[in-house]
């Protein structure tokens, strides 16, 4: 992974909102390579020594999940920074400066800050103010959506202006100034930041006369290992941000605050079936600005917690396509359609009640599912029930030509109340006489009335009784069909005289 970070950090699920402008993120300055840029010094990578240098493994804010984006001017540029990009790309924090250049080496202006760390803020499912007032009175040259994020911001604390009462919207920032943006951008984000107190690193020369609050804020980011010196003792405070220095930052502060690349939504129809009975779980990912994420692998399964502690009463058919690696991102895992779509089908495999999670997850291939430890994952929460086990009918037999007679169907086993059983009545030529539906009662009741069948007094003087077959069977499908022994049934026939 790219990025560092240091921490145990607050788990914020990343829901993006897109921000169309093309005014992109600003950049602030943070190796692990040499800054190279206007007014900025070269510096070998090996004199960097005051910073945190460890890779972030398992992160997902900027990893595997990631698509690449092609700029065509970004192909100078180190691999740190070019992940950089496309994460902030993914996340609709950045657009470019155009649809094919993102101008790396530009510096970063106010205004551009502005867009940059509200897009951020929005990244991280972060609330922002709604219709704030603009407490500046040099911005009569800026849009409304810069004016919106520029009064936003100032309400949550994260920017300010000048005391005259001005923002300077086209001065470009400085790596001091990004510090302490940043620094409230996370106290905002809720991340846990290290004590001043337990901040241990070498002090910065060129910090001297600095306020204190600012030499605070980059020593509490530089052991987060958001940014680091531009040599061993010295910071740069002065030097301008770019719009690649931004990227670096950024995409920082999204492994930071634990982002999501991608929004899972899971739901199962129906969520509550009876034994015998089947439903679909439908797993959808999105990406940050909303649109489908296809192609993606996501395993499914079946636990009671959050552990691969699998359930066995559930079988998924469709979630692993039979390689049996439940709880591990694997080849065999089904893939998200254009739709951003999976869907899995459930059947129970117990007569018994009960209730289960049905996880779906994505991670990098060979990852193993924990869930302490992968934020991408959904669960929604499906029950099953003991469905009953028999149905009988009682018919009175003979019955009365000319009159009417009633026909008792009950279904028997637990859960037998509240369930649609559907009535057929047909004579001895196979023609359907009546066709009617019931619910059962609380004990599993239903009663139906059936018409006596016309006759001549000739075929009744011969004593040719007139006879119906009649039958009840439990519509559990709700199709109007009887489906097979799934969907209890009983037969009787009934002479009329």
């Amino acid at each position: 992974m790219l990025f560092k970070r240091h921490i145990p950090k607050v788990l914020i699920v990343a829901v993006v909102i897109a921000i169309a402008t093309t005014i992109t993120p600003v950049a602030a300055h943070i190796p692990p390579r040499p800054h190279v840029g206007a007014e900025a010094q070269i510096v070998s990578a090996s004199t960097v020594s005051a910073t945190s240098t460890f890779s972030v493994v398992g992160s997902d804010a900027c990893g595997h999940l990631i698509e690449p984006v092609t700029f065509t001017d970004t192909g100078s540029l180190a691999s740190d920074s070019v992940a950089a990009i496309n994460c902030l790309a993914h996340y609709n924090i950045t657009q470019g400066t155009s649809p094919t250049t993102y101008e790396p080496f530009t510096r970063v202006t106010r205004l551009q800050t502005a867009y940059f760390l509200v897009r951020t803020i929005k990244a991280l499912d972060l609330p922002l103010p709604d219709g704030p007032s603009q407490p500046f009175n040099d911005l009569g040259s800026v849009g409304t959506s810069g004016q919106l994020a520029i009064a936003g911001l100032h309400e949550l604390d994260i920017i300010e202006g000048h005391l005259s009462g001005r923002f300077v919207p086209y001065d470009n920032v400085g790596r001091a100034q990004t510090a302490m943006l940043l620094l409230r951008l996370l106290e905002f984000a809720e991340v846990q930041l290290p004590e001043p107190s337990d901040v241990d690193i070498p002090d910065f020369d060129d910090l001297h006369g600095w306020p204190a609050s600012t030499v605070i804020a980059i020593r509490q980011l530089v052991t987060l290992g958001i940014m680091q010196g531009v040599t061993a003792d010295s910071f740069g405070p002065d030097i301008p941000i770019t719009r690649e220095d931004m990227a670096l930052l950024l995409a920082r502060v999204l492994e930071t605050a634990e982002a999501q690349p991608v929004k899972l939504q899971v739901s199962a129809s129906p969520d509550s079936v009876t034994v015998g009975g089947s439903s679909e779980i439908t797993i959808t990912a999105l990406k940050p600005n909303g649109k489908p994420y296809r192609g993606l692998l996501i395993d499914v399964f079946a636990a009671y917690n959050g552990k691969c502690h699998l359930a066995r009463e559930l079988q998924l058919n469709g979630g692993d396509a039979g390689t049996s690696q439940n709880c591990r991102i694997d080849s065999g895992d089904p893939r998200s359609d254009v739709t951003g779509t999976v869907k899995v089908g459930v059947t129970i495999n117990t007569p018994y009640s009960g209730k289960s999670r049905i996880y779906a997850w994505v991670g990098a291939l060979g990852q193993t599912f924990d869930g302490n430890k992968v934020r991408t994952s959904v669960y929604t929460t499906f029950h099953w029930h003991a469905s009953p086990t028999e149905m009988a009918i009682f018919v009175s037999s003979p019955s009365s030509l000319g009159e009417n007679t009633t026909v008792h169907a009950h279904l028997i086993g637990p859960n037998s109340q509240g369930k649609r059983l559907i009535f057929i009545a047909r004579d001895s030529d196979n023609r359907l006489r009546s066709w009617q539906f019931n619910e059962s009662d609380d004990s599993g009741w239903a009663t139906f009335e059936l018409a006596s069948p016309a006759y001549s007094g000739s075929r009744n003087n011969q004593q040719q009784p007139l006879t119906d077959t009649v039958v009840v069977f439990w519509d559990r499908n709700g199709n109007n069909t009887h489906d097979g022994l799934a969907e209890l049934s009983a037969q009787a026939t009934l002479t009329w005289q």
